[in-house]
């Protein structure tokens, strides 16, 4: 009886190890398996991830290059606008001027006509005529100076308003960018972490099931009684 008890322990020790060495094949394959799955996943999120980067900051950059594009014409434009100002400012001087001497040649013509050449009032009418023509020389410089100034103040608002609009929308995109780019990377470490924690489990319920069978045989075994009890049984 007690050698067969004995033998009946070698036996189930003999399978027991072999049962447990079936669970430790399993396990090691489950965890090659699982850690193959997640290193896809990770490659395959990190890819993900890494091309909405690129493309946000492709998308970014060809706006930020039309905006600069579209500001580097209006200066153009403008810078343009204020040159043909100054001409005009210069022409209409000019023409002003030539009608002042003109007016004063006539007057100087008269004078000599009237016999007034070289007299007091001869030349206090000639003097006249070009103390008007100052004046209005000057009237037209503070016309075209006022009319430049609001010029250069609109486009000073017109740039203004561009390169606000340009920064509320780079603003805007940023932080939809970043939102959108935070959201992946959480949703992917929340999918890592749960499949991480499933390959978990796995593994430990494969590690628990053989300690149970044992833990079962050995309560079995310390049933069985040995020697002469054996025998008398």
């Amino acid at each position: 009886g007690h050698q067969a008890n004995q033998a009946m322990k070698g036996r189930m020790g003999a399978a027991m190890g072999a049962l447990r060495k079936e669970y430790d094949e399993l396990s090691a394959e489950q965890e090659s398996r699982f850690a193959g799955l997640l290193g896809r996943f990770t490659s395959s999120y990190d890819s993900s991830v890494t091309g909405y980067e690129t493309a946000g900051d492709a998308l970014i950059t060809d706006i930020d290059s039309f905006y600069d594009e579209i500001l580097t014409g209006m200066a153009g434009r403008q810078e343009e606008a204020l040159a043909t100002y100054d001409v005009g400012r210069q022409n209409t001087i000019a023409a002003s001027r030539r009608a002042t001497e003109a007016s004063m040649a006539r007057q100087v013509g008269q004078n000599a006509f009237g016999g007034l050449g070289n007299t007091t009032f001869g030349n206090a009418a000639v003097s006249g005529i070009r103390a008007q023509g100052a004046l209005q020389e000057g009237v037209i410089e503070e016309q075209y100076a006022a009319g430049k100034a609001g010029m250069m103040n609109r486009q000073a608002l017109s740039f203004a308003g561009m390169q606000g609009q340009k920064a509320n929308l780079m603003a805007g995109m940023g932080q939809a960018y970043n939102a959108r780019l935070a959201a992946m990377q959480q949703q992917g470490a929340t999918q890592a972490a749960n499949l991480e924690a499933g390959g978990l489990n796995q593994w430990l319920s494969l590690q628990e099931r053989p300690i149970t069978l044992q833990y079962e045989n050995s309560m079995q075994l310390a049933q069985v009684p040995s020697g002469m009890a054996a025998g008398a049984a």
